[in-house]
């Protein structure tokens, strides 16, 4: 760790993720209720069948899957047309088996992704991917979007007892 001129502290061995290259097609583990964006790092447990099925045969190999939302995350074992088309290509960092089978998976977030033709359906999916450009919004319409969410914040600020006066 390098010092900084303000006493922060940043991580030399950051790597660039806009590198790391996204394979055509990968494997699509459905997510329930949790979204995994690019550059995060976040564990999440797998239970299901197909999803064991993918961890277990990918997990020691490429170590590169899609994730993506479930439509309906009641749904136990989605069809392709129930899953959100836009993903996040992530890389497998460590996994955890427990002893009633399911797997605890720590990934990172390596990119957005849009997921194509379904060139498998079983045991688990496999579905022809897209690389999507970094997203970005224009600057003025992020200027205008934090000056009305900080508008917003500040006048909600004033119905709490407890809120930072500096916001004030």
């Amino acid at each position: 760790m390098a010092e900084q001129s303000k006493g922060e502290k940043r991580f030399e061995t950051e790597e660039d993720l806009t590198n790391v290259e996204i394979p055509e097609t990968l494997p699509v583990l459905p997510l329930r209720g949790i979204v995994i964006f690019p550059s995060q790092i976040h564990p999440f447990l797998v239970s299901r069948p197909s999803s064991l099925k993918l961890i277990e045969e990918v997990g020691g190999t490429a170590r590169i899957i899609g994730l993506t939302a479930q439509k309906n995350p009641e749904d136990e074992a989605p069809a392709p047309e129930g899953l959100f088309p836009r993903g996040t290509a992530v890389r497998i960092l460590k996994m955890l088996k427990y002893p009633d089978q399911s797997v605890r998976v720590l990934v990172q977030g390596l990119a957005r992704i849009e997921l194509g033709e379904f060139t498998q359906r079983e045991p688990y999916f496999v579905a022809k991917v897209r690389r999507l450009a970094r997203y970005s919004y224009r600057t003025g319409r992020r200027t205008h979007c934090t000056r009305t969410s900080l508008a917003n914040f500040r006048s909600s600020s004033r119905w709490c007892r407890i809120s930072p006066t500096n916001f004030r």
